[in-house]
């Protein structure tokens, strides 16, 4: 995948979970009390997806087999622990009358963990295929 593939991906998914968010909020009281949530949440995954994706370019380029796991597993450990601390901040500053809540913010979740598998392991394809060449 290239980085302008990989570039337009992104502000397409991004842009699909605002207007998704933002037209849920007027459906839905869940979404609407819970707009700020959902919004933080699409930033948060947004970046840590921009982050991800050049660190896993330059891991799979490294002369290091096991970098990229690494780097991959790293980054699910940093975005469950953010996850969390977006999670209990929101809770803390903002009291949601239940738990509910969390319901938008676990299908923005998915929604970006997806995308996350899907670019990785079409970067390990294309890795896959310029090896297979190069042999």
């Amino acid at each position: 995948m290239t980085t302008r593939r990989f570039t337009i991906l992104l502000i397409l998914i991004s842009v699909t979970s605002l207007v998704i968010v933002n037209v849920s909020r007027n459906v839905n009281d869940i979404f609407r009390q819970n707009y700020t949530l959902s919004i933080w949440s699409i930033i948060l995954f947004a970046g840590v997806c921009a982050l991800m994706y050049p660190l896993s370019v330059s891991a799979l380029n490294s002369s290091n087999k096991y970098v990229f796991t690494n780097v991959t597993f790293s980054f699910i450990f940093i975005k469950m622990l953010l996850s969390v601390t977006l999670i209990l901040v929101y809770q803390w500053r903002f009291h949601p009358s239940n738990y509910w809540f969390v319901a938008p913010f676990f299908i923005i979740y998915a929604v970006f963990t997806i995308f996350e598998v899907y670019f990785t392991t079409k970067l390990l394809a294309m890795k896959k295929k310029t090896e297979n060449f190069s042999a």
